[in-house]
Protein backbone atom coordinates (compact mmCIF):
# COMPACT_ATOMS: atom_id res chain seq x y z
CA UNK A 1 0.00 0.00 0.00
CA UNK A 2 1.19 3.38 -0.62
CA UNK A 3 1.60 5.87 1.82
CA UNK A 4 0.10 9.27 1.16
CA UNK A 5 2.72 12.44 1.57
CA UNK A 6 1.79 14.02 4.47
CA UNK A 7 1.51 10.62 6.28
CA UNK A 8 5.15 9.96 5.10
CA UNK A 9 6.18 12.64 6.83
CA UNK A 10 4.73 12.17 10.29
CA UNK A 11 5.55 8.75 9.99
CA UNK A 12 9.14 9.78 9.23
CA UNK A 13 9.13 12.16 11.93
CA UNK A 14 7.84 9.26 14.16
CA UNK A 15 10.47 6.99 13.41
CA UNK A 16 13.42 9.43 13.62
CA UNK A 17 12.07 10.64 17.51
CA UNK A 18 9.97 7.66 18.92
CA UNK A 19 8.93 9.60 21.65
CA UNK A 20 7.84 12.64 19.81
CA UNK A 21 4.61 11.41 18.34
CA UNK A 22 2.89 10.09 21.77
CA UNK A 23 0.03 11.77 22.22
CA UNK A 24 0.86 14.22 19.06
CA UNK A 25 -1.11 17.25 17.72
CA UNK A 26 -2.24 16.68 14.30
CA UNK A 27 -1.80 19.39 11.63
CA UNK A 28 -4.21 21.36 11.29
CA UNK A 29 -4.64 22.27 7.83
CA UNK A 30 -4.80 19.43 4.72
CA UNK A 31 -1.88 19.63 2.46
CA UNK A 32 -2.61 20.98 -0.70
CA UNK A 33 -2.15 18.67 -4.17
CA UNK A 34 1.11 17.52 -4.07
CA UNK A 35 4.37 18.09 -6.62
CA UNK A 36 5.47 14.62 -6.28
CA UNK A 37 9.29 16.38 -6.99
CA UNK A 38 9.01 17.73 -4.05
CA UNK A 39 12.31 16.93 -2.33
CA UNK A 40 11.23 14.53 0.95
CA UNK A 41 14.18 13.92 3.38
CA UNK A 42 14.82 10.12 3.59
CA UNK A 43 17.10 9.31 6.26
CA UNK A 44 18.59 6.30 4.27
CA UNK A 45 19.32 7.84 1.86
CA UNK A 46 20.18 11.62 2.28
CA UNK A 47 23.06 13.26 4.26
CA UNK A 48 21.02 15.54 7.21
CA UNK A 49 22.79 18.72 8.05
CA UNK A 50 20.88 20.10 11.07
CA UNK A 51 17.30 18.75 12.61
CA UNK A 52 15.30 20.57 15.78
CA UNK A 53 11.73 19.56 16.60
CA UNK A 54 12.56 21.55 19.41
CA UNK A 55 11.73 18.58 21.44
CA UNK A 56 15.04 18.33 23.37
CA UNK A 57 13.84 21.48 25.35
CA UNK A 58 12.51 21.72 28.41
CA UNK A 59 12.15 25.52 28.87
CA UNK A 60 12.05 28.61 27.15
CA UNK A 61 14.82 29.92 29.12
CA UNK A 62 16.73 26.85 28.42
CA UNK A 63 16.20 27.41 24.41
CA UNK A 64 17.79 30.77 25.03
CA UNK A 65 20.59 29.05 26.81
CA UNK A 66 24.09 29.17 25.42
CA UNK A 67 25.39 25.55 24.18
CA UNK A 68 22.07 24.04 25.99
CA UNK A 69 21.26 20.65 24.99
CA UNK A 70 23.52 20.67 21.63
CA UNK A 71 26.84 21.89 22.31
CA UNK A 72 27.38 23.63 18.77
CA UNK A 73 23.91 25.18 19.18
CA UNK A 74 23.08 28.35 20.70
CA UNK A 75 20.64 31.21 21.10
CA UNK A 76 20.72 35.12 21.55
CA UNK A 77 17.58 36.46 22.27
CA UNK A 78 15.71 38.53 23.92
CA UNK A 79 12.43 38.12 25.59
CA UNK A 80 10.85 36.99 22.17
CA UNK A 81 11.85 33.57 22.19
CA UNK A 82 9.52 30.71 23.74
CA UNK A 83 9.05 26.98 23.75
CA UNK A 84 4.99 26.10 23.26
CA UNK A 85 3.20 22.95 23.14
CA UNK A 86 0.20 24.82 22.16
CA UNK A 87 -0.19 23.15 18.84
CA UNK A 88 3.26 21.57 17.05
CA UNK A 89 3.28 19.81 14.08
CA UNK A 90 5.04 16.52 15.44
CA UNK A 91 5.38 15.75 18.45
CA UNK A 92 4.97 18.41 21.62
CA UNK A 93 6.83 21.47 21.20
CA UNK A 94 7.63 23.94 18.58
CA UNK A 95 9.12 27.49 19.13
CA UNK A 96 7.47 30.52 19.27
CA UNK A 97 8.69 33.90 18.14
CA UNK A 98 6.87 37.18 19.94
CA UNK A 99 7.31 40.67 18.79
CA UNK A 100 6.05 43.98 20.29
CA UNK A 101 5.00 46.82 18.57
CA UNK A 102 8.03 49.15 18.61
CA UNK A 103 9.50 51.39 16.46
CA UNK A 104 12.67 50.31 16.94
CA UNK A 105 14.33 47.22 14.98
CA UNK A 106 14.29 44.02 17.01
CA UNK A 107 16.72 41.26 16.47
CA UNK A 108 15.16 38.47 18.24
CA UNK A 109 17.01 35.32 16.67
CA UNK A 110 17.35 31.77 17.86
CA UNK A 111 21.26 31.17 16.00
CA UNK A 112 21.98 27.51 15.49
CA UNK A 113 24.96 26.51 14.21
CA UNK A 114 25.94 23.83 11.90
CA UNK A 115 29.77 21.66 12.44
CA UNK A 116 28.80 19.75 9.23
CA UNK A 117 31.88 18.97 7.30
CA UNK A 118 30.77 18.13 4.05
CA UNK A 119 30.09 20.81 1.07
CA UNK A 120 27.07 19.32 -0.86
CA UNK A 121 26.19 20.77 -4.28
CA UNK A 122 22.42 21.37 -3.40
CA UNK A 123 21.15 21.88 -0.23
CA UNK A 124 17.47 21.25 0.91
CA UNK A 125 16.05 23.75 3.53
CA UNK A 126 12.41 22.53 5.32
CA UNK A 127 10.61 23.49 7.67
CA UNK A 128 6.87 24.52 9.43
CA UNK A 129 5.94 27.72 9.49
CA UNK A 130 2.43 29.40 11.22
CA UNK A 131 2.32 33.21 12.21
CA UNK A 132 -0.35 34.86 13.98
CA UNK A 133 -3.40 35.25 11.75
CA UNK A 134 -4.85 37.92 9.24
CA UNK A 135 -1.23 40.48 10.00
CA UNK A 136 0.29 41.21 6.81
CA UNK A 137 4.43 40.05 7.34
CA UNK A 138 4.55 41.80 3.75
CA UNK A 139 3.02 45.10 5.00
CA UNK A 140 6.44 46.97 4.17
CA UNK A 141 6.75 47.91 7.79
CA UNK A 142 10.80 46.65 7.56
CA UNK A 143 13.47 48.92 6.92
CA UNK A 144 13.85 50.16 3.19
CA UNK A 145 9.71 49.57 3.04
CA UNK A 146 10.78 45.77 2.56
CA UNK A 147 9.19 42.54 4.75
CA UNK A 148 10.11 41.23 7.95
CA UNK A 149 13.03 37.89 7.47
CA UNK A 150 11.51 34.75 7.79
CA UNK A 151 14.74 32.70 7.33
CA UNK A 152 18.71 34.03 7.38
CA UNK A 153 21.48 31.83 6.17
CA UNK A 154 25.09 32.29 5.86
CA UNK A 155 25.40 35.33 8.01
CA UNK A 156 28.40 35.15 10.41
CA UNK A 157 31.76 35.50 8.63
CA UNK A 158 30.06 36.02 5.05
CA UNK A 159 30.20 38.87 2.95
CA UNK A 160 26.23 40.18 1.63
CA UNK A 161 26.77 38.33 -1.59
CA UNK A 162 26.36 34.91 0.23
CA UNK A 163 23.62 35.49 2.93
CA UNK A 164 20.31 34.19 2.01
CA UNK A 165 17.09 35.23 3.53
CA UNK A 166 13.87 35.00 2.94
CA UNK A 167 11.36 37.52 3.52
CA UNK A 168 7.13 37.95 2.73
CA UNK A 169 8.08 40.85 0.32
CA UNK A 170 6.79 43.52 -1.62
CA UNK A 171 10.29 44.37 -3.11
CA UNK A 172 11.13 44.45 -6.90
CA UNK A 173 12.74 41.56 -8.67
CA UNK A 174 16.99 41.45 -9.14
CA UNK A 175 18.96 41.29 -11.14
CA UNK A 176 16.46 43.37 -13.88
CA UNK A 177 17.00 41.20 -16.90
CA UNK A 178 14.38 38.76 -14.92
CA UNK A 179 11.97 41.29 -15.28
CA UNK A 180 11.96 40.15 -18.85
CA UNK A 181 11.04 36.23 -17.91
CA UNK A 182 8.91 37.33 -15.12
CA UNK A 183 6.90 39.77 -15.80
CA UNK A 184 4.86 41.07 -13.53
CA UNK A 185 6.15 39.82 -10.42
CA UNK A 186 7.78 43.58 -9.29
CA UNK A 187 6.53 44.78 -5.82
CA UNK A 188 4.07 42.08 -5.81
CA UNK A 189 3.64 40.46 -1.75
CA UNK A 190 5.26 37.02 -2.20
CA UNK A 191 7.95 34.93 -0.54
CA UNK A 192 11.11 36.39 -1.76
CA UNK A 193 14.65 34.76 -1.26
CA UNK A 194 17.43 37.22 -1.47
CA UNK A 195 20.47 36.14 -1.76
CA UNK A 196 22.91 39.32 -2.16
CA UNK A 197 21.66 42.08 -4.07
CA UNK A 198 19.64 39.53 -6.13
CA UNK A 199 15.82 38.84 -5.29
CA UNK A 200 13.73 35.76 -6.00
CA UNK A 201 9.83 35.99 -5.96
CA UNK A 202 7.45 33.56 -5.84
CA UNK A 203 6.56 33.05 -9.56
CA UNK A 204 4.64 29.71 -9.77
CA UNK A 205 0.97 29.32 -8.99
CA UNK A 206 0.30 33.21 -7.95
CA UNK A 207 -3.45 31.86 -8.36
CA UNK A 208 -3.52 29.13 -6.02
CA UNK A 209 -1.07 30.33 -2.78
CA UNK A 210 -0.90 33.54 -2.06
CA UNK A 211 1.19 35.22 1.05
CA UNK A 212 -1.85 37.27 1.48
CA UNK A 213 -4.66 35.03 2.16
CA UNK A 214 -2.50 31.11 3.00
CA UNK A 215 0.65 32.46 5.09
CA UNK A 216 -1.24 33.98 7.47
CA UNK A 217 -4.18 32.16 8.41
CA UNK A 218 -2.89 31.13 11.65
CA UNK A 219 -2.32 27.46 10.28
CA UNK A 220 1.62 25.68 10.11
CA UNK A 221 2.56 25.18 6.38
CA UNK A 222 5.32 23.19 4.80
CA UNK A 223 8.15 25.09 3.18
CA UNK A 224 10.49 22.92 1.37
CA UNK A 225 13.36 25.06 -0.29
CA UNK A 226 16.18 23.53 -2.93
CA UNK A 227 19.18 24.96 -3.77
CA UNK A 228 21.39 23.89 -6.15
CA UNK A 229 24.79 26.12 -6.29
CA UNK A 230 26.48 27.78 -8.95
CA UNK A 231 29.30 26.74 -10.67
CA UNK A 232 29.76 29.84 -12.83
CA UNK A 233 29.01 33.19 -10.70
CA UNK A 234 30.66 36.10 -12.40
CA UNK A 235 28.87 38.06 -10.19
CA UNK A 236 26.78 38.62 -7.15
CA UNK A 237 23.47 38.67 -9.07
CA UNK A 238 24.39 36.21 -11.92
CA UNK A 239 25.29 32.36 -11.94
CA UNK A 240 23.87 28.92 -13.13
CA UNK A 241 22.21 27.94 -10.11
CA UNK A 242 18.80 26.77 -9.11
CA UNK A 243 16.17 27.72 -6.93
CA UNK A 244 13.02 25.95 -6.15
CA UNK A 245 10.27 26.48 -3.55
CA UNK A 246 7.19 24.35 -2.47
CA UNK A 247 4.74 25.42 0.02
CA UNK A 248 2.16 22.91 1.39
CA UNK A 249 3.39 20.31 -1.61
CA UNK A 250 2.76 22.99 -4.09
CA UNK A 251 5.45 24.15 -5.93
CA UNK A 252 5.39 28.18 -5.73
CA UNK A 253 9.06 29.41 -7.59
CA UNK A 254 11.31 27.94 -9.85
CA UNK A 255 14.33 29.63 -11.36
CA UNK A 256 16.52 27.36 -13.64
CA UNK A 257 19.89 29.05 -14.21
CA UNK A 258 21.66 26.31 -15.95
CA UNK A 259 19.15 25.60 -18.70
CA UNK A 260 20.31 27.00 -22.15
CA UNK A 261 16.38 27.18 -22.75
CA UNK A 262 15.46 29.14 -19.91
CA UNK A 263 14.93 33.10 -20.03
CA UNK A 264 16.99 32.71 -16.45
CA UNK A 265 19.75 31.05 -17.92
CA UNK A 266 22.75 32.71 -15.87
CA UNK A 267 21.19 34.78 -14.15
CA UNK A 268 20.44 32.53 -10.69
CA UNK A 269 22.90 33.40 -7.94
CA UNK A 270 23.63 30.93 -5.65
CA UNK A 271 26.59 30.97 -3.38
CA UNK A 272 29.80 28.60 -4.82
CA UNK A 273 30.87 28.59 -1.15
CA UNK A 274 29.21 26.46 1.81
CA UNK A 275 25.35 27.23 1.50
CA UNK A 276 24.42 26.98 5.18
CA UNK A 277 27.44 27.19 7.88
CA UNK A 278 24.89 28.76 10.31
CA UNK A 279 21.56 30.20 10.14
CA UNK A 280 19.43 32.50 12.00
CA UNK A 281 15.97 32.72 12.15
CA UNK A 282 13.74 34.43 12.29
CA UNK A 283 14.53 38.48 12.48
CA UNK A 284 12.35 41.60 12.16
CA UNK A 285 14.12 44.43 10.10
CA UNK A 286 11.87 47.28 11.58
CA UNK A 287 8.59 47.21 13.67
CA UNK A 288 5.75 44.98 13.82
CA UNK A 289 2.10 47.21 13.48
CA UNK A 290 1.07 45.50 16.43
CA UNK A 291 2.21 42.32 19.16
CA UNK A 292 2.35 39.47 16.81
CA UNK A 293 4.04 35.98 16.48
CA UNK A 294 5.58 33.35 14.27
CA UNK A 295 5.94 29.49 15.49
CA UNK A 296 8.32 26.77 13.67
CA UNK A 297 8.61 23.42 13.84
CA UNK A 298 10.61 20.65 12.45
CA UNK A 299 13.60 22.83 10.58
CA UNK A 300 15.92 20.68 8.77
CA UNK A 301 18.54 21.30 6.17
CA UNK A 302 19.77 18.64 3.86
CA UNK A 303 21.42 17.46 1.10
CA UNK A 304 19.79 14.55 -1.51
Amino acid sequence: MRMDRGAFLIATACAAFASACSGANEISKPLLPVDPKEPVFAAAQNKELFYDGFEGFTSSAQLATYQSVYPDRYATAGTGINLTSSGAVAGQKAVRFTYPASSNQGNELLEVLSTADNDPAAVVVTFWLRSQPNYTWWSGSGVGGQAHKIFIANISGAPDGNRILLEFDRSGIEPTELNACFPGLEFLPTPTWSIGPALYKQNLALGSWSVLTNANDGQWHRYTTRFQKATVRPSTAQGNGRIEMWVDGLKIMEYIGDDPSRCEYGLVSVPTVRLVPNLHFPSVNGAVNATQWLEFDDMRIWSP
